[in-house]
């Protein structure tokens, strides 16, 4: 680790954050974070996943650089994970550090990138916004469209009414008439003959069962 920055900074540790107030979906190249304070969620990638992880209150900001650098094949630079942390904070996921001079002034992307190098941007750690709750989810508690939830056989869990819970996150059901998407099309249980079966993501939570599944009923 290079620089009077990296050695100085790498050893703050990271702030603790009280993962029981969200509520976490792990994705292919994300993490969707939903904060159930605010009725936020937000989208991570990797490397700001690893970060937000690792906020514990004991792990120091150099582990942490090594660690994303082994996974990412970057420079292991402690401004990659300050930078991280700004974007967490900026979101809500992380509270201020309580010895805020330990990290120092606020790390820029560019300084990330003069540190790291052009060719690693792509390491750069990211946080995103995305479908904020409407009003009455807020006052509901319940999940709107587009937010991250955790049961994804396509039940409606904490999604609101007439919302389903598909790939990680609340989705209109499927009407009547209409053939479910891959892969919840071949979710037609316990039908057979004349009996209609259940599929979690119908509206009506029944489907035809006769080789075509789709949803059906009331």
């Amino acid at each position: 680790m290079s620089g009077s920055m990296g050695q100085d900074r790498s050893k703050a540790t990271l702030p603790r954050v009280n993962f029981d107030d969200f509520v976490v979906t792990d994705l292919v190249d994300e993490t969707l974070v939903y904060d159930l304070r605010n009725h936020r969620a937000h989208c991570l990638n990797r490397v700001a996943a690893t970060i937000w992880r690792h906020c514990d209150g004991r792990t120091t900001v150099g582990q942490v650089a090594r660690r994303i650098g082994a996974q990412a094949g970057v420079p292991a630079d402690a401004a990659l994970v300050l930078h991280g942390l700004q974007g967490l904070q900026k979101s809500g996921l992380v509270e201020a550090p309580e010895t805020p001079k330990a990290f120092g002034a606020r790390v820029s992307r560019r300084d990330v990138i003069k540190r790291i190098g052009i060719g690693s941007a792509l390491a750069l750690p990211l946080v995103t916004s995305i479908v904020a709750p409407t009003a009455v989810s807020a006052q509901t508690g319940c999940g709107a469209e587009g937010i991250p939830c955790t049961n994804q056989g396509g039940e409606q869990g904490l999604c609101c009414d007439t919302l389903r819970c598909i790939s990680g996150a609340c989705a209109p059901c499927v009407p009547n008439g209409t053939v479910p998407p891959a892969p919840y099309n071949s979710l037609c249980f316990g039908g057979g003959g004349q009996t209609n079966g259940t599929n979690p993501v119908c509206c009506s939570g029944q489907c035809n069962a006769q080789g075509i599944n789709q949803c059906v009923g009331n």
